[in-house]
């Protein structure tokens, strides 16, 4: 009869233990869209070792390795094209704080001719600061007030002059709702990779400031001011992104999000749009 009774209670025990497992993102797309916008993969140990950004046709790929600790210590990003996938750029990660997030890594090009070193500091398991040692770009987090803060700072001589680079100064403001971020436990990766390359320049945004947030919780409202500085030029624009969320089975994950975005370039050209995110997990 003992022997039954323990049976049962580690039956109990394991249902309980896998009903509690913490999903893991593997999908966020737009509904109505064959392709998804990104997509994650996973080893056996649970550590992302792929982050696909889909692109017509194309897509950026971003494969990550870890030491026995879990630590994040190689990164390749890879271009993957109609014809043939291009490595652009690699990584090296060369220090970890005490909690195992990525502290300092030098940044190399695909014939790995080291391009710039990015050190990164982090409170809570959330980004504080960036900043990368040729200067082209600092990042800025305030997670500690109830509405969080980014700023980001991008220096681009590449069109411009030593004396006069082009500059672009974003702030970003978030309002939190109570449900848990999915993107919470990738900060490291998604840090990482939106840092990468040079900041997206464009009148309306990037992406990512939709799909790839990195905080404890889900923003129902984003607001984005950039300002682009030039030779005796300025250009300003505003974006707002705002999230009604869905939860299914009363996870405390989203399933869906319908996104309203408004944005106001310089060029007078406004932009209103609707769409339906959506998130897949395992």
């Amino acid at each position: 009869m003992r022997n039954v009774l323990f049976c049962l209670l580690a039956t109990i025990l394991v249902s309980a233990c896998n009903t509690r497992k913490t999903p893991r993102i593997t999908t966020i797309g737009i509904q109505g869209e064959v392709t998804p916008q990104y997509s994650f993969q996973y080893n056996e140990k649970g550590n992302l070792v792929e982050l696909i950004q889909h692109c017509n046709g194309d897509s950026n790929q971003t494969t990550f390795q870890y030491d026995d600790t879990n630590r994040i210590t190689n990164i390749v990003f890879v271009e993957q094209s109609s014809t043939s996938p291009k490595v652009k750029a690699k990584a090296t990660v060369t220090e970890w704080d005490n909690n195992g997030n990525v502290a300092a890594i030098t940044y190399y090009d695909a014939l790995d001719k080291p391009l710039r070193k990015a050190k990164i500091r982090w409170k809570n398991g959330l980004p504080v600061a960036m900043k990368f040692s040729d200067s082209t770009l600092a990042c800025a987090w305030n997670n500690d007030q109830k509405n969080p803060q980014r700023k980001d700072i991008y220096i681009d001589s590449s069109n411009g002059t030593a004396v006069s680079p082009f500059v672009t100064l974003k702030t970003t403001q978030y309002e939190m709702e109570d449900s848990l971020n999915p993107l919470k436990p990738l900060a490291n990766q998604i840090i990482i990779c939106q840092t990468a390359a040079p900041a997206s320049i464009t009148p309306v945004g990037d992406l990512s400031n939709v799909f790839l947030n990195v905080s404890n919780k889900s923003p129902y409202l984003v607001k984005i001011a950039e300002r682009e500085k030039k030779v005796n030029q300025e250009f300003e624009s505003h974006s707002t992104y705002q999230y009604f969320y869905s939860h299914k089975n009363a996870s405390s994950y989203p399933d869906k999000a319908w996104v309203h975005l408004s944005c106001q370039g310089s060029t007078n050209l406004d932009t209103d749009a609707n769409f339906i995110m959506f998130y897949k997990y395992e």
